[in-house]
């Protein structure tokens, strides 16, 4: 099943602007300027270190209720497919931001889920994936004879 997750994307009219300037300036010219801007990232995996993979999503932008600077009512549409697990960072305001890790489930709805569970996930699948290689392994090991 699949859910579509819309996100603001607040002042994207200056992000865009940075964008483009660091484009034809160059970062030393720009200096390190943070931009904030929405993203979905599927998690694909963990790192040895623990932490997760991602893989960040290509979201659509809509600009059908934009006001007319661009800064508020740009929205960023992401697809969301069951049997996955998101990380995402949304901007709620001005000044605050949320991050949070979420999953779709099988009715289409989206489901905030904990680190832990994904950990689990994960490394359930790793050992899963590890037991089904080695036994492979076995069945085409020479017999002896």
């Amino acid at each position: 099943m699949k859910a579509t997750l819309k996100l603001e994307a607040i002042g994207d009219n200056t992000a865009r602007a940075i964008a483009g300037w660091k484009r034809l300036l160059g970062d030393e010219l720009m200096g390190d300027i943070k931009i904030d801007r929405p993203w979905v990232a599927r998690i694909t995996g963990l790192w040895p270190s623990g932490k997760f993979q991602r893989e960040f999503l290509r979201g659509t932008n809509d600009y059908s209720e934009a006001n007319s600077k661009g800064s508020r009512g740009v929205f960023v549409w992401y697809t969301l497919e069951s049997g996955n697990y998101y990380d995402v960072y949304e901007l709620v305001s001005w000044k605050n931001d949320d991050r949070y890790l979420c999953t779709v489930t099988e009715e289409g709805e989206i489901k905030i889920v904990d680190e832990k569970e994904i950990q689990i996930y994960f490394e359930r699948k790793i050992m899963t994936e590890w037991q089904e290689r080695k036994n492979g392994e076995r069945k085409q090991a020479p017999d002896g004879d």
